[in-house]
């Protein structure tokens, strides 16, 4: 499916369009439910992944090795 987003950011209209793949059938991927599923994507986006990744500072973290990051992540949860 595609999706055309439109946002004013100061001022500045700016527009594109993102696709999108679904295992949906044509009866089950109307516009509402494509919708619906797509602003829940966002929802999760925007309140724990965006929270771990900006006030946890998690994708600037360098730990890489053995059991650190996962212990990490288990206390940024």
């Amino acid at each position: 499916f595609e999706l055309e987003r439109v946002r004013i950011l100061k001022g500045k209209t700016e527009a594109e369009s993102v696709f999108g793949i679904t295992s949906l059938g044509r009866g089950e991927a109307d516009a509402k439910r494509l919708m619906e599923l797509v602003r829940g994507h966002w929802g999760i986006e925007n309140g724990l992944h965006w929270v771990r990744d900006e006030t946890l500072g998690e994708d600037r973290c360098r730990v890489r090795r053995g059991q650190a990051p996962q212990a990490l992540a288990a206390l940024r949860n």
